[in-house]
């Protein structure tokens, strides 16, 4: 999972997220919690309804960027050289090189 900051108000419509209990409580009827394994930390949740996460807000997910979305985040995941979210590329390389190109 990627760490990403609200930069702007932002609707996330569904996925996986990985949120503080603060954060839970305010949209607990938009989320359905998973149960973690024994090696993973407690708090993640599946988004059963669009939530809207607000400027300064930290989440974790696993999450294709958009190019709507990614003016509204920063990935932080590292957290040394924090930069502005990017779009996710459709065709990447590895994709490329996987279709001989």
């Amino acid at each position: 999972m990627r760490t990403f900051k609200v930069l702007a108000t932002i609707t996330i419509p569904e996925g996986t997220l990985l949120l503080t209990k603060a954060q839970v409580k305010e949209r607990a009827r938009q989320l359905k919690e998973i149960k973690a394994a024994t090696d993973e930390a407690p708090g993640k949740y599946e988004v059963i309804e669009p939530i809207q996460l607000k400027a300064g807000e930290i989440f974790q997910a696993d999450m294709e960027i958009t190019k709507v979305s990614a003016p509204r985040l920063e990935d932080i995941s590292d957290t040394e050289n924090p930069a502005p979210a990017k779009p996710t590329k459709k065709g990447s390389k590895s994709t490329a090189k996987k279709n001989g190109k």
